[in-house]
């Protein structure tokens, strides 16, 4: 018999290919091209735990991942929204974390995202950037895992400030 998980799915990386202007001395900051490829992919499930917990596969070997603020933020909506229910999110990868992949965007929003459908609450996708933290220099990471694609990102205009996010 086959496993009833609360929540499966496929997340594609992305490639980040440049950053624009990433200082004050241009009419505009931040932004950037890039775009998402269909593989390799990552395949993701989600099920009722014990406690809330992430784990990594990589090459069907499970890797240490501790992502505090993520249990966290996800802990958080639990409490916000009344559950008492934990989850354990388990990732398997064919590409490396920290390697340009937006592995860590990806499973950010695809933690967020899960708790928020399985409970059929509504949102955006401004909703889960926001919680996510994710975003705040170039949208391609965030705007690829909701769009996908080839995206275009041209930043914010030059205003002197120390810290705009693009995705603003």
């Amino acid at each position: 018999m086959q496993r009833q998980y609360k929540a499966e799915g496929k997340l594609f990386p992305r490639a980040h290919l440049s950053l624009i202007g990433f200082n004050n001395s241009g009419y505009r900051k931040y932004g950037g091209i890039g775009f998402c490829f269909n593989s390799p992919f990552i395949e993701f499930h989600v099920e009722e735990s014990k406690k809330m917990e992430i784990n990594l596969y990589f090459l069907s070997q499970k890797i240490f991942y501790l992502n505090e603020a993520l249990i966290d933020t996800l802990s958080r909506i639990c409490e916000n929204k009344g559950l008492d229910t934990k989850y354990c999110f388990s990732f398997f990868l064919d590409c490396p974390l920290h390697s340009g992949f937006g592995t860590g965007t990806n499973i950010s929003l695809a933690c967020i995202e899960s708790v928020y459908k399985i409970n059929r609450f509504e949102y955006l996708p401004e909703d889960l950037i926001i919680l996510s933290n994710r975003g705040r220099t170039s949208g391609i990471g965030i705007h690829t895992y909701f769009k996908g694609g080839f995206i275009m990102d041209i930043g914010v205009k030059n205003l002197d400030s120390v810290f705009l996010p693009s995705n603003t």
